[in-house]
C-alpha cells in the first residue's frame, strides 16, 4: 500500500501512478568512442607502474572498509519520518498552534478529533496566510484551526518507498505527508527536511527509478 488520500467522507487509497502522471526518463546518448593513442615502451612502463600504485590504494580501501559498519540504505518511509508526532484538534487555537511551531521548530501538524481519526492538517503557511488577512473570506484573524486547516489530506503508510515520497512532495509541492495506521491515525509524518536530513545523517538512500 502505498498513499491514502483522507477528506471528508472520502477514504481512496491510491496506488503510486494514482497521484500524478509518471514522468519517463528520456534515454540518454551514447558518446562516440575514442581511438586508444599508441603507448611508447618508456609510456607502458609509466602505466604499469600506475596500476600497480592504484591497485595497492585499492587493497587499502578494501581493508579500511570492511572494518566499516555496513550502513543498510534506507527504502521505506518508517526509516526517515518523524515520530511521535505533535497534533492539534479542530478547535485548538490559532495561538496554541503558533506555540506548538515555535516550541518544537516545525511546520506542518496532523489535526484529528476526538475519535483519534485524522481530518486534516494544518501547516506554519496556512497561519501566516491568515495573520496577514488573506485567509478564508479575508476577514479578520480567526481564533481557532478549524477554518484554516487543508481538509483533504494525502497520507502514507509506513511501507511507502522513500523515493516515491520524494516525487510527491516535489511534483506535487507538498510541504509533509502524514505516516498513518491501518485506524488512519498519524503514527509519523515525513517532510522535506526529513528527506534532506536522512540524505546528510543515513546515505546512502534508494530514492532513485
Amino acid at each position: 500500500m502505498s498513499f491514502i488520500l483522507i477528506a471528508p467522507g472520502v477514504r481512496d487509497v491510491l496506488a503510486y501512478p494514482e497521484v500524478f502522471a509518471h514522468r519517463p526518463v528520456e534515454e540518454t546518448q551514447a558518446t562516440a568512442r575514442t581511438q586508444k593513442i599508441a603507448e611508447r615502451e618508456k609510456g607502458q612502463t609509466n602505466t604499469t607502474a600506475g596500476q600497480q600504485l592504484k591497485a595497492q590504494h585499492a587493497h587499502s580501501y578494501e581493508q579500511l572498509a570492511g572494518g566499516a559498519h555496513e550502513r543498510v540504505p534506507a527504502v521505506l518511509a518508517e526509516q526517515i519520518m518523524s515520530a511521535p508526532v505533535l497534533m492539534l484538534e479542530p478547535d485548538s487555537s490559532v495561538n496554541s498552534a503558533w506555540a506548538l511551531f515555535h516550541e518544537h521548530r516545525f511546520r506542518h501538524a496532523p489535526v484529528v478529533n476526538r475519535d483519534r481519526k485524522m481530518v486534516g492538517i494544518v501547516s506554519e503557511r496556512d497561519l501566516l496566510r491568515d495573520a496577514a488577512g488573506l485567509g478564508v473570506a479575508h476577514a479578520a484573524p480567526h481564533t481557532t484551526i478549524r477554518p484554516l486547516m487543508e481538509q483533504r489530506v494525502l497520507t502514507a503508510t509506513l511501507d511507502t518507498e522513500i523515493r516515491e515520497l520524494a516525487h510527491v512532495l516535489f511534483d506535487r509541492h507538498i510541504g509533509a505527508i502524514p505516516i498513518v495506521n491501518d485506524k488512519d491515525f498519524p503514527i509519523g509524518i515525513v517532510s522535506r527536511s526529513d528527506i534532506l536530513q536522512a540524505l546528510v545523517k543515513k546515505a546512502p538512500l534508494e530514492l532513485w527509478v
